[in-house]
């Protein structure tokens, strides 16, 4: 698929997991693992429809929510040696 073009079924089910995993009873390596990935696979899809601008006109709310959640633990992990 080329960047910013419809987004594929595969990564619209990631993004519908991301919506709401924790809504169906189980962890999200359960669910990860209900759309026949690993979950290695799983975050590379993820990563690349948050770099797809067309994601994000799709879905702003949860690409905006993911990429601010992403930023956050990114800094996180990067003040943890810091102390």
């Amino acid at each position: 698929m080329e960047e910013g073009t419809r987004l594929s079924d595969v990564e619209n089910a990631v993004l519908d997991l991301e919506e709401t995993w924790w809504t169906r009873g189980r962890t999200k390596s359960e669910a990860i693992a209900t759309l026949g990935m690993t979950t290695t696979r799983y975050y590379l899809v993820l990563n690349r429809v948050l770099a797809n601008p067309h994601a994000r006109m799709e879905r702003p709310e949860l690409v905006g929510r993911l990429l601010r959640l992403r930023d956050r633990r990114a800094g996180e992990r990067s003040s943890d040696g810091d102390c």
